[in-house]
């Protein structure tokens, strides 16, 4: 567990409109010029895979990566995608699905959708986090009536991790179980599911800034998982929605494993609940991704419904903070992505070490067609520099 100072909510934190900090830099928004190149991902066709319906290269909304595995997820699936990466082809390749339902008792079954939007490596596991979300119908020919439909698939309420198996070479595999010789056994284990919602929405629902978001629908300012980053037993949850007073929310949440037939993660109570929340002024924009390295909190931002808005990628110092507010002079944007209509809207972000040193790698929901290869069934992914402290 991580432990640090408790202060109220109404500290001395400058308001966000004393221009005292609003630093001379930190409004201009000139786009940052095109990736420093583009690595393609390359999938299997989704009719050689049972249960997959959906070509995955066109709905990849999660990336992790550990040596040369990249790890995957489609939002319209209950699987985990691992790809490998070939350094003489420039590209991820050598793609394997594995079924989360083959592992975990889903209530609704291995092809329930689960619209997994977080994703992450840490400690040799890989943690794998549902969106957590309600969502609308479309009018599917019945008019205006057709949009009072708001459904719940109850695999989106899934946050487990699985153990990682190294097969040497920088190759990793997801596995239920983990014992090796004279080392510490590691199983799968998630959050209790079930048809309703699961504990995560049913414990927020009596929160009093979350509680009232939880009955929306996700792109509609409701309650929606789209970042995760993890250190330790504890994770961090970054939200699409609510975005409240322009603050995006973070939950932290501190898990011990339930020893029990069916592996449990039960959260651990912080101050009197089970759960922490951080507001983060993003000036109104929401939370798209999380990454945690080396003490440095990374945000990858955007829109909380489906309107076309800037796209940043921001770091915050010292994470966990000292408070629950982090004011805008706190939150360093070091990338602006550019903004297209319609299509490249940023979704996951990771970082990958090659020879030449870190890169952060940016995959896009609703990918432009520039991108998209569907005879071969590859997307790339945009490649950036990884940016250094006051950049």
């Amino acid at each position: 567990m991580i432990d640090k100072p408790t202060t109220s909510a109404e500290d001395d934190t400058p308001h966000r409109d004393d221009p005292a900090e609003k630093p001379a830099t930190g409004r201009a928004l000139p786009l940052s010029g095109p990736p420093d190149e583009r690595l393609p991902l390359i999938f299997q066709n989704q009719d050689r895979l049972a249960h997959i319906d959906d070509p995955i290269h066109r709905d990849v909304s999660a990336l992790a990566v550990s040596g040369r595995t990249l790890f995957a997820t489609c939002d319209e699936t209950a699987s985990i995608e691992r790809l490998i990466f070939d350094a003489d082809k420039g590209a991820f390749t050598d793609h394997v699905s594995f079924p989360l339902g083959s592992i975990f008792d889903l209530p609704d079954g291995i092809d329930g959708e689960m619209d997994i939007e977080g994703l992450e490596i840490a400690d040799g596991w890989l943690w794998i986090c549902g969106s957590h979300s309600l969502k609308r119908d479309g009018p599917d020919g019945k008019g205006l009536a057709g949009l009072d439909d708001i459904d719940w698939d109850p695999n989106r309420a899934f946050l487990g991790r699985l153990p990682l198996l190294d097969r040497g070479d920088g190759v990793f595999e997801p596995v239920a179980l983990v014992e090796p010789v004279g080392g510490e056994r590691r199983e799968a284990a998630a959050l209790k599911m079930n048809d309703k919602g699961g504990p995560m929405r049913r414990r927020l629902e009596g929160d009093p800034l979350l509680g009232p978001f939880m009955s929306l629908p996700c792109k509609e300012n409701g309650f929606d998982i789209e970042g995760f980053a993890a250190h330790g037993e504890t994770v961090w949850i970054g939200l699409r929605g609510p975005v409240i007073g322009s603050h995006a929310i973070i939950i932290e949440l501190q898990l011990k494993e339930k020893k029990s037939k069916a592996r449990r993660l039960k959260p651990q109570k912080i101050d009197g609940r089970r759960y922490r929340l951080y507001g983060i002024d993003l000036d109104g924009q929401a939370i798209r991704d999380l990454r945690f390295r080396e003490g440095v909190l990374y945000l990858l931002s955007g829109a909380t419904t489906d309107l076309e808005a800037m796209q940043a990628v921001y770091r915050i110092e010292q994470w966990p903070p000292e408070t629950d507010i982090v004011p805008a002079h706190k939150v360093e944007r070091v990338l602006d992505l550019p903004v297209l209509r319609g299509s490249d809207h940023a979704e996951g972000l990771c970082f990958f070490r090659r020879q030449e040193g870190w890169d952060m790698l940016i995959a896009y929901d609703s990918p432009d067609d520039d991108r998209i290869d569907d005879d071969n069934c590859m997307v790339e992914v945009d490649v950036y520099p990884m940016p250094s402290a006051g950049k």
